[in-house]
């Protein structure tokens, strides 16, 4: 193996390795302790550029990389004044020189920076290569770090958020998650009609959801065995408890029981977080089906008329901005 393709794979394991915990910094908070390297001498301090900035983490040799770089290049001179800063180790001067080359071969035109001890990659939570993160004239981070600049995360694009950036608007934090691609039939339906349901409880009441109504709905599916679930749904629990009324909402949940030892577990779990929403039994996988759930917890938020405003996968490590962040939307919800 080539000296060269060792050093970046090593590049992106140190990159991967360091950045295992969330953000310490989140869309909102001011960047101003954050500091690099600029090539040929020098700090940039990402909280006073004193313009808008697309901020992008790479590593030589990446195809993707180069090819994300790219498309960052191009939406940067589409928006003329955006800084375009692109980062990455740069431990040594073979590293220094490697990056400065790579630029200059993909024909990406940016302000070249250093972070050699990844400490601002592991503050804004960098967890792949190449990532881009947003941030405005005041200083302020607007993004998540985006895996890529040419699909859209959710509902934005990233042309989208740079305006909003630059305008000093709000892009709401829902849509700096990017969805499981994976669970395709269940994104399908964002903006079609909810399916009804018609199923037991787990204790033993008949219960329909329907369409239209006064609230919005937010419909759960999950599974007593998955773990990410039972982190889900006590957040769910306090966030219905303290604003259900605020934004008008119940919270319905599907999942299976099984046989009479699974309906014990079910019940253990109830009684032990003082869950209050109603728990559907889908015992025939019926429901599942019309969803298209394939991965728990899957969320699917619900408008009064029965249209899906938006879907959730997996579990879920900003849930208040998140779930604030919907109902704050007048695109979803029309305020």
């Amino acid at each position: 193996m080539k000296k060269s393709t060792v050093a970046i794979i090593a590049l992106a394991v140190i990159f991967f390795s360091a950045a295992v915990a969330l953000a310490d910094i989140i869309p909102g908070q001011n960047l101003a302790s954050l500091k690099l390297e600029k090539e040929g001498g020098g700090k940039i301090v990402l909280g006073k550029i004193g313009k808008p900035a697309m901020i992008a983490f790479f590593f030589p040799g990446g195809k993707e990389d180069a090819k994300q770089l790219r498309a960052a290049q191009a939406l940067v001179n589409k928006h003329k004044n955006y800084e375009f800063i692109a980062v990455t180790r740069g431990k040594d001067a073979d590293e220094k020189k490697s990056a400065a080359d790579f630029l200059d071969k993909t024909k990406v035109k940016a302000v070249l920076a250093f972070d050699q001890k990844s400490d601002v990659t592991i503050e804004l939570g960098v967890l792949s290569l190449p990532s881009f993160v947003i941030v405005d004239q005041d200083g302020i981070l607007r993004t998540l770090p985006l895996s890529t600049v040419t699909e859209k995360p959710r509902k934005l694009s990233v042309d989208q958020m740079m305006e909003l950036a630059a305008r000093l608007e709000t892009i709401p934090f829902v849509d700096l998650v990017e969805n499981n691609t994976e669970a395709k039939e269940s994104l399908r339906l964002v903006g079609r009609n909810a399916p009804e349901l018609s199923l037991p409880t787990y204790d033993n009441r008949n219960y329909k959801l329907s369409w239209p109504k006064n609230r919005n709905t937010i419909l759960i599916f999950w599974s007593i065995g998955c773990p990410h679930c039972l982190k889900e749904l006590p957040k769910m629990q306090s966030f219905s408890n303290n604003y259900r009324g605020d934004y008008g909402f119940d919270v319905v949940t599907v999942t299976r029981a099984g046989d009479s030892k699974g309906r014990s577990s079910l019940r253990d779990i109830v009684r032990e977080n003082v869950f209050t929403f109603p728990i559907l039994l889908d015992e025939k996988g019926d429901a599942t089906k019309k969803y298209g759930v394939k991965f728990v917890p899957s969320v699917f938020i619900i408008d009064k008329k029965g249209k899906i405003v938006d879907f959730l996968s997996g579990e879920n490590p900003y849930f208040a901005q998140v779930y604030h962040s919907i109902f704050r939307d007048p695109q979803r919800f029309g305020k």
